[in-house]
């Protein structure tokens, strides 16, 4: 009788002794052989050949530092031939991309009356160039987020993003094509050319015909928890108005602080909950930043403990960027959570 190692019912071969003293058939014991698993895009091996009888072990990887596993990469064969981790399951993991980190540790120092970035410094700041001038934020290798106030009416066709630069008028950018444009279910469209008076859930997704190559000069910001607490302070970058109606050429960035609602003056617009309300020494977004991150930490105080993350999204404010008596709306990210989640699994 040959019984398979630790299988739960057992199979049972019947063999005949002959006059030569050998038995007949003659049934080989094969151990279990899991094989090498079919790896998801971006996965791989830690070992190029390893043995994949029962009991042995793999180690997955992600191919590149720009990932990392969303779960546990060590497998074990089963009695079953199949690969099993060390909590049970069978599902092998996904790579995803590591956000909210960028080149550098830390910067010296403390958009409209802002510094010049350098290379590197905020990863996940994209640009519009054309008509309408306007920034975004890559959350993933195939998502972005922006103000939904700069792609209404652009939602049928096709806007060309550039990133991984500092310079707006680089002429070896990342450009980035959109394959779909999300907007926001509660936000009022006016369509081109019309001016917004309710900028109410101000927010659209952004996806990607193809996946994003991350690098050293491109990556995504991290999402915020629901749970995180209110952020009190934080970065704005753009390369919108910064002095005297001109448009700036360089990814500039400053940090802002952020203030209750009922503190801001929004010269009669309508406020929501859906809304930050931020602003600095003349440091301010302006035309030009709108769609572009508001994130936190301030910059040059994020790790790989503490990641950047999106706090909110430059929507609008009054004319007159960094006046002391005004400050900038900002769409809440936190609120909309949910939408973006369900939109991207969705899609």
């Amino acid at each position: 009788r040959y019984v398979p190692q630790q299988v739960s019912a057992e199979v049972q071969y019947n063999a005949t002794c002959q006059k030569n003293g050998q038995w007949s058939p003659v049934i080989p014991c094969e151990p279990v052989d899991c094989g090498i698993p079919e790896l998801p895009e971006l996965m791989e091996l830690s070992d190029e050949d390893p043995s994949t009888t029962y009991l042995n072990q793999i180690s997955l990887k992600c191919a590149n530092k720009y990932y990392q596993m969303d779960n546990n990469g060590n497998f074990t064969c089963n009695a079953e031939g199949k690969w099993e981790s060390e909590s049970g399951q069978n599902d092998l993991p996904k790579c995803q991309p590591v956000c909210g980190i960028n080149t550098e540790a830390s910067f010296d120092g403390r958009v409209f009356g802002g510094k010049p970035a350098r290379l590197g410094q905020i990863p996940w700041q994209l640009l519009h160039r054309q008509n309408p001038r306007g920034g975004a934020s890559l959350i993933s290798d195939y998502w972005a987020l922006t103000a939904a106030h700069v792609v209404d009416g652009y939602e049928n066709g096709a806007m060309n993003w550039l990133g991984g630069i500092i310079d707006g008028q680089d002429k070896n950018p990342v450009t980035i094509e959109t394959e779909k444009i999300i907007i926001h279910p509660g936000y009022q469209k006016v369509g081109l050319g019309k001016n917004q008076t309710n900028y109410d859930y101000d927010i659209a997704l952004i996806k990607m015909s193809k996946r994003v190559s991350l690098g050293t000069n491109l990556r995504p910001v991290c999402l915020p928890k629901q749970a995180d607490e209110p952020v009190k302070e934080g970065t704005v970058s753009g390369f919108g108005i910064f002095k005297r109606n001109t448009v700036s050429r360089r990814l500039l960035y400053g940090h802002v602080q952020i203030h209750p609602l009922d503190e801001c003056n929004s010269v009669g617009l309508p406020v929501t909950d859906n809304m930050i309300c931020a602003g600095g020494d003349e440091v301010d977004s302006c035309q030009g930043d709108s769609g572009g991150p508001l994130f936190s930490p301030v910059l040059g105080y994020g790790s790989l403990e503490k990641p950047y993350s999106l706090t909110g999204i430059v929507s609008w404010g009054p004319s007159g960027c960094g006046h002391e008596g005004f400050k900038g709306y900002y769409t809440k990210i936190q609120n909309c959570l949910d939408w973006i989640k369900e939109t991207m699994e969705n899609n």
